[in-house]
């Protein structure tokens, strides 16, 4: 009878750890910070219409592209404070930001912060100041220019991005790499 008994004991020790690591897995996947940037950003869903958007004022164009900012925004993006930000569309489609910080030290932040959330970068320069993430349908680029201290984070929303691709090519010009 005591056999039995241990085996009860383990056996339920058993099955008492297993429901203990599925609950925490579970909760650690549940209470995960969401990626932000995969729907939108900043409540802009990507591919929004410029039109519903009369809080950006346009900076500058280039041919189908225009770039735009919010007078006065304030970002605090992957734990620091941005400098500026600036929202690009194309053909009036929501399809990119460039978010511009100034130390090598916001650059280590952010570069630590996306791998933590994304893994890995699946591509480098041999100076590893260009780096690059996917994250459903966004690319992600950060990049530091060490002569200027300015660094980049830069998000493209990839079917928007695949059109530019397609566009330029159809009109001769060669396709543009992410845009650095």
């Amino acid at each position: 009878m005591g056999d039995r008994n241990t085996a009860k004991t383990v056996a339920i020790a058993v099955l008492a750890m297993t429901l203990l690591l599925i609950c925490w897995a579970m909760f650690s996947f549940l209470s995960a910070p969401p990626d932000r940037q995969t729907e939108g950003f900043q409540g802009m869903a990507w591919a929004a219409n410029i039109r519903d958007l009369p809080e950006l004022k346009l900076i500058g164009e280039d041919g189908d592209q225009k770039f735009y900012v919010r007078e006065g925004e304030s970002l605090e993006i992957h734990g620091i404070v941005a400098d500026n930000v600036v929202y690009g569309f194309y053909r009036g489609r929501f399809y990119s930001v460039m978010v511009y910080f100034s130390s090598m030290a916001s650059f280590n932040q952010v570069r630590d912060r996306l791998a933590r959330e994304h893994g890995s970068p699946f591509r480098h320069d041999e100076s590893g100041l260009r780096l690059f993430w996917t994250s459903g349908k966004v690319h992600i680029l950060l990049t530091y220019d060490e002569p200027l201290s300015q660094g980049r984070i830069s998000y493209f929303y990839q079917p928007i991005e695949s059109e530019i691709e397609q566009d330029e090519k159809s009109r001769g010009g060669a396709p543009s790499a992410p845009r650095s």
